[in-house]
């Protein structure tokens, strides 16, 4: 009876599990086992029967997994090459959203590596004819930036295949340190069968460059994918891979593709910043707010 009540009066308990206060354990001298005087708590920290407390770090970690998964966001004021925030006036945050339902026809394979993969806020059509409209205002200032010369653009025509096709000629200025200083680059383009407009736009083209070493040995191949979302966004996906056509010795392939695959990088990274604020300019907004109310009236 008298031992029962010691162990009521100050919680002694023989489970190695639960966490002991130091300095208060004590040798049984009749069994050799180890007894504790303990405080009521197990060994995760919480009361015997509840549920464990996520930290405040599991807490803002499980978060981040969440909003990753679910959304993910442009950031509209950021410059995606230097990391600058941009002015207020060019802030137009969006949100990654699933696209519109039945509008996964895209037929194309998206090989090579991936330059954009972005969700803007402009619907599908206004953005084909920003990029590829052979009146474009948007690639001229965008070559102008660029310092690129001699621009053409074509219309699109029907080839024999029955597919929409155009080219576009373009003089570049190249960076190298060695060689030539500029390049005289021509854009082959082709709708595919599974274009469909206002909902989605399939592209490939085949860029071929001369003024170059080694010029007749490769191409680039570049494919663009514009799918309307279900908000009526455009998800833009470029995808661009070095392909040669002539038999040339490894190390000059290798030289051939990180320069090439360098030049897009540059070239993509420049067309998204200047589609952004494009986008966010006031003009392109009332474009945008009357077709929005357009759409509302129907």
């Amino acid at each position: 009876m008298k031992a029962i009540k010691i162990k009521l009066k100050y919680g002694l308990n023989t489970n190695p599990k639960t966490k002991s206060i130091s300095g208060t354990s004590r040798q049984s001298s009749s069994k050799g086992s180890v007894t504790n005087y303990h405080v009521r708590k197990t060994a995760t920290g919480n009361e015997p029967g509840t549920a464990k407390r996520p930290t405040q770090a599991e807490t803002h970690r499980k978060e981040s997994q969440r909003v990753t998964r679910t959304s993910r966001a442009v950031t509209f004021n950021t410059d995606v090459r230097t990391g600058n925030v941009i002015k207020d006036k060019w802030k137009l945050p969006t949100q990654r959203t699933e696209p519109a339902s039945g509008l996964r026809g895209c037929n194309a394979a998206h090989e090579g590596q991936q330059l954009v993969n972005e969700v803007l806020r402009v619907p599908v059509d206004m953005l084909f004819d920003m990029l590829f409209s052979g009146t474009s205002k948007f690639v001229e200032r965008l070559h102008a930036k660029r310092n690129s010369t001699d621009l053409r653009l074509g219309i699109w025509k029907v080839n024999r295949d029955g597919l929409l096709t155009r080219e576009l000629q373009v003089t570049v200025q190249l960076q190298a340190s060695v060689g030539p200083k500029c390049a005289r680059v021509t854009e082959y383009y082709t709708q595919r069968s599974c274009c469909k407009p206002g909902f989605l736009y399939s592209i490939d083209v085949k860029s071929v460059n001369a003024g170059i070493p080694y010029e007749d040995a490769f191409y680039v191949a570049i494919h663009y994918c514009m799918l309307r979302t279900a908000d009526n966004n455009t998800e833009l996906k470029v995808f661009a891979e070095v392909k040669f056509v002539k038999s040339t010795w490894a190390v000059i392939q290798m030289f051939i593709q990180k320069h090439a695959y360098e030049g897009l990088h540059e070239y993509f990274s420049d067309l998204l910043q200047e589609l952004l604020i494009e986008i966010a300019s006031p003009q392109r907004q009332d474009i945008l707010n009357t077709d929005r109310s357009l759409r509302i009236c129907k």
